[in-house]
């Protein structure tokens, strides 16, 4: 019997169900095997890593689409998955991580914002 990844197992969830489309890309964006190859092409401090370096480099769990701390607080805890502007209201995150960056001196990391587009 093979052994199902976690990939596998957020597909074979959305599978037989009709849940909306966008949360289904969400979840499986929010992998960190995706995500990795995601830096991977588009981050440049990641080209010359290999998936599991930058997998390595995911701090934490990333967050998708929760509702995160209010902007203006100081709490280095958690990273807000939304913000309120005046003209745009309330926005929230698809999925939002911080990533250490690789071979820098001292604790580099990145804030990226993954927004899930279908």
């Amino acid at each position: 019997m093979d052994e199902k990844t976690n990939i596998s197992e957020t597909i074979d969830a959305a599978s037989g169900r009709n849940p909306r489309m966008d949360n289904i890309a969400k979840r499986l964006l929010a992998h960190k095997e995706i995500l990795a190859h995601i830096l991977k092409g588009a981050v440049l401090e990641y080209k010359d890593c290999s998936i599991q370096e930058i997998i390595d480099c995911i701090e934490g769990e990333p967050q998708v689409g929760c509702v995160g701390v209010h902007p203006d607080t100081t709490n280095i805890h958690g990273l807000p998955n939304e913000d309120v502007t005046i003209t745009e209201g309330k926005i929230v995150y698809d999925i939002r991580f911080t990533a250490r960056v690789p071979n820098e001196e001292g604790h580099v990391s990145l804030i990226i914002n993954v927004e899930a587009q279908i």
